[in-house]
């Protein structure tokens, strides 16, 4: 009986978690898809040279725009940390 019955608040405690990481997921797709356009821009900004460009008339516009496409980068990926960091110390007190 007393294995049955720590079984049963085992299964529960693992639906539970299960639950959890599926909305950290849901949460962390709208991140994962800027990231992803993020990582599109840098691409795309290192196939081309601006000094070749008409935008050349800008100084360091490609070294700036690099530099602010990293930040934005780094600022998602952060907030990413954030949201997996928050729900795991959620899920330690939901096996507690």
């Amino acid at each position: 009986m007393a294995l049955q019955g720590a079984l049963r608040r085992s299964f529960m405690a693992l639906q539970n978690q299960r639950a959890v990481w599926r909305s950290v997921l849901e949460e962390c797709d709208p991140l994962m898809e800027s990231l992803g356009n993020l990582g599109e821009q840098m691409r795309a900004l290192s196939r081309i040279r601006v000094s070749d460009t008409p935008l050349r008339v800008f100084p360091d516009l490609q070294e700036r725009l690099q530099f602010q496409l990293l930040q934005a980068a780094d600022l998602l990926l952060q907030r990413l940390m954030d949201r997996i960091c928050t729900r795991t110390l959620q899920t330690v007190w939901i096996w507690q």
